[in-house]
């Protein structure tokens, strides 16, 4: 793996925690999500750095660790980057208290991987 590599893990993970810390904070919930463009717009932010980080990972991590949706992600910063007005507020919501949590167990066992190889 490159170093590269995992400045992009930490910083998916660094992402991650602001989307909950955000979340937290604001107290938000799928029904306030919508009505608050603050937390709507960093949350929004936060996904679309994270798949810009997943498009900085190289080929071989990529591969190695399959069972995490790279192209998802980094389409999903595709839309966000070149079609934001278009981004359903449900779909946002979903990535956010859904899939995140779920890319985070994922990311916490490959940055001890990376750990490991130090």
């Amino acid at each position: 793996m490159k170093n590269d590599d995992k400045k992009a893990i930490y910083g998916i993970l660094k992402y991650i925690s602001q989307i909950e810390g955000t979340i937290e904070r604001l107290n938000l919930t799928q029904d306030t999500f919508s009505l608050d463009y603050v937390g709507k717009n960093s949350i929004s932010m936060c996904i679309q750095t994270i798949g810009e980080y997943a498009n900085d990972l190289s080929n071989e991590l990529q591969r190695k660790y399959n069972e995490v949706p790279w192209r998802k992600m980094i389409d999903m910063r595709n839309r966000f980057a070149h079609g934001y007005d278009s981004m359903d507020e449900d779909i946002i919501w979903e990535v956010a208290t859904f899939y995140i949590p779920e890319l985070k167990n994922y990311l916490e066992k490959i940055s001890k991987d990376l750990q490991k190889n130090e």
